[in-house]
């Protein structure tokens, strides 16, 4: 898709904010505060959306990060939360 201000219209179509109502299940939004592909504002847009809906959801930030996570201490957290999240959300299912 490129970056944002090259292809607008796209960007707005494919955000998760303007399908947050529809939200059922759990969430875990993940994002890299150095990200040069999705700008935090836009997660952070999402999160007080979802806040304002009453959805479930978790978040985490990686400061360090970008769009990929790259460092091996923030790997090692990502993989380690994301297995807790869908050991808790879907083992039961």
């Amino acid at each position: 898709m490129g970056v944002p201000y090259e292809n607008p219209e796209a960007f707005r179509i494919s955000s998760p904010i303007y399908y947050a109502n529809g939200l059922e299940d759990d969430l875990l939004i993940v994002h890299g505060l150095v990200d040069n592909n999705v700008q935090f504002r836009d997660a952070a847009r999402l999160v007080q959306r979802l806040i304002e809906l009453e959805k479930d959801f978790e978040v985490m930030y990686y400061r360090v990060e970008p769009h990929k996570i790259q460092t091996e201490a923030s790997r090692y957290d990502f993989v380690r939360r994301v297995v807790r999240f869908l050991d808790r959300h879907l083992r039961n299912r």
